[in-house]
């Protein structure tokens, strides 16, 4: 943990991705998005969306944003 502390927080976003590819980790956070993983909906959609569903266009759209940020944040640790 100390490691961590000292220069591991440097590389936290790499960290994250765990040596994913950028692809692999978008098709990973799209199970997040999606209005519903396996056929239950999302607790947080629920909570905060109640009964509006979130369409595969925003589902899409949510992951390539978070993709793409994390993506950048990875390339300033380089």
């Amino acid at each position: 943990m100390l490691d961590y502390y000292e220069v591991g927080y440097k590389n936290r976003f790499t960290s994250f991705m765990d040596g994913r590819s950028k692809d692999s980790f978008s098709k990973l956070v799209h199970n997040y998005t999606k209005d519903k993983y396996m056929g239950i909906r999302h607790l947080l959609f629920k909570k905060y969306l109640g009964e509006v569903e979130v369409t595969e266009v925003q589902s899409k759209a949510a992951r390539d944003a978070f993709t793409d940020y994390i993506w950048n944040l990875v390339e300033t640790e380089g």
